[in-house]
């Protein structure tokens, strides 16, 4: 839906389509192969992500996961601003992984300008806040705290997103399920966002994507601190879902986009830890790493999702009416 409401949406999305429509077409399947585009963008920065920790193999598996859930499918083929925040907000979030791993001052920068136009192209965007503390929480870095580049995407953000999110506060708030933070809307949300997160992928994945979350964000289970990319990819995944407990901008399970490419990192980190499981009760390492993946794909092999019906808003006979008139159909 192009729907041009600038104000209740900042520019940046539609600055991506600006640009994409000048060297091409500003046809309807052209923005469509737009939203294709950023798509595979996405599925792409997962697969790098993955591949450093699993292997290529492993990682298109986890690629192909994230490709083939419902909402992926769904908003891949809609002009809807959930891809390109989904894309903006893993950016930032490796790049901030990058940070607590490499502690160097351009990763810090960068998370701070990919979180900006994260936010500059939705405003849940801002989810990206709270990265940094609950991705310092995981792993165990306060001592960044005290370096002065922790603090840069602070300026950046404010400088970028401040002028636009303070004039437009009113209209981006009108689309709001209620005026203001409510628990009122939280008591719902606690119970609508978790039960959707864990429909997005099926009961069996959840249950997986729980298991690879105890494995890489508990320091028990591995005798240390969680490794920076996990630390942040678990900030992503809960900050996406705090974001949406608290503000209330709604009940829809599109808000949980940009926290479905994590989601699939703790599926894909699940489905290894039980392949390792498998193998030390026995199983040869091909076999278990076998049994495992295929566990992993049997969800989606009796699986449809049927393609999303054509709207009809009951315009064509006015819209006809007025093509047919020679005077009116100059001026529209």
């Amino acid at each position: 839906y192009p729907k041009v409401a600038l104000g209740n949406w900042p520019p940046v999305f539609y600055l991506i389509q600006s640009a994409w429509t000048l060297p091409f077409s500003p046809s309807h399947a052209s923005v469509l192969r737009l939203m294709a585009v950023l798509a595979a963008l996405l599925a792409s920065l997962l697969f790098l992500a993955l591949k450093r920790e699993f292997g290529p193999v492993k990682a298109g598996f986890g690629t192909t996961l994230l490709l083939a859930l419902p909402l992926i499918q769904q908003h891949a083929g809609m002009v809807m601003t959930e891809i390109p925040v989904a894309l903006l907000s893993l950016l930032a979030t490796l790049c901030f992984a990058r940070f607590l791993e490499r502690e160097e001052t351009l990763d810090s920068l960068l998370f701070g300008l990919f979180a900006a136009l994260a936010i500059l192209t939705k405003g849940s965007g801002l989810m990206l806040a709270l990265v940094p503390p609950l991705a310092l929480l995981f792993s165990r870095k306060f001592h960044l705290l005290k370096k002065t580049a922790f603090w840069y995407p602070v300026p950046i953000v404010l400088v970028l997103c401040g002028p636009w999110t303070w004039k437009f506060r009113e209209e981006a708030r009108a689309g709001w399920m209620e005026g203001n933070p409510s628990w009122h809307f939280t008591q719902q949300a606690l119970i609508y966002y978790p039960k959707k997160l864990v429909l997005a992928v099926g009961f069996g994945l959840a249950i997986i994507a729980i298991i690879g979350l105890v494995v890489k964000l508990c320091p028990r289970m591995n005798g240390r601190p969680p490794s920076a990319h996990w630390s942040a990819a678990g900030a992503l995944l809960l900050g996406v879902l705090f974001m949406h407990l608290l503000v209330p901008c709604g009940l829809e399970p599109r808000h949980l986009v940009p926290a479905l490419p994590a989601l699939v990192m703790f599926i894909l980190a699940g489905t290894d830890w039980l392949a390792q499981w498998l193998h030390r009760k026995g199983q040869s390492p091909r076999s278990a790493t076998t049994r495992a993946y295929a566990l992993l794909t049997a969800p989606f092999l009796t699986a449809r999702v049927p393609a999303p019906p054509k709207g009809h808003s009951g315009f064509s006979g006015a819209a006809q009416d007025i093509l047919n008139d020679p005077a009116t159909a100059q001026a529209v």
